[in-house]
């Protein structure tokens, strides 16, 4: 048994210096990995930064014709306020006067009737006697 040992140290005393050199190299393509990765997160965040100064122009160039837009819709909504306001009124006053309105067409209607029959003076607008 203690020969079995003395072998089994004797041989990882062998292997532990290979061993060792083994995980050295993984080690050192594992840290050139990272280091490559690292190189093309620099030039990707450039990139991007490039991007977005880019986008930050084009929107200032925009803010010029956005504000003019917001204007036209302002001026748009007081005149759609202002013929809303203006229909109403004319509703209410058609609405308030309606008899009015209505003895006035019918004797103007009254009126070309009598005047097609031949009945009015045309001077004057009256029925002739």
């Amino acid at each position: 048994m203690d020969e079995l040992l003395q072998e089994l140290s004797r041989i990882a005393a062998l292997l532990l210096p290979i061993l060792g050199v083994v995980v050295l190299v993984f080690l050192v393509l594992l840290l050139k990995r990272a280091l490559d990765m690292m190189k093309q997160l620099s030039g990707t965040v450039t990139k991007v930064d490039s991007a977005i100064v880019t986008v930050s122009d084009r929107i200032n160039d925009l803010k010029g014709p956005l504000h003019t837009l917001n204007k036209l819709s302002g001026s748009i909504d007081l005149v759609q306020d202002a013929t809303e306001n203006a229909i109403k009124s004319l509703f209410m006053t058609v609405v308030s006067n309606f008899d009015l309105i209505k003895d006035w067409v019918l004797s103007f209607i009254n009126k070309r009737k009598d005047k097609k029959q031949g009945n009015i003076d045309p001077l004057e607008g009256e029925e002739i006697a």
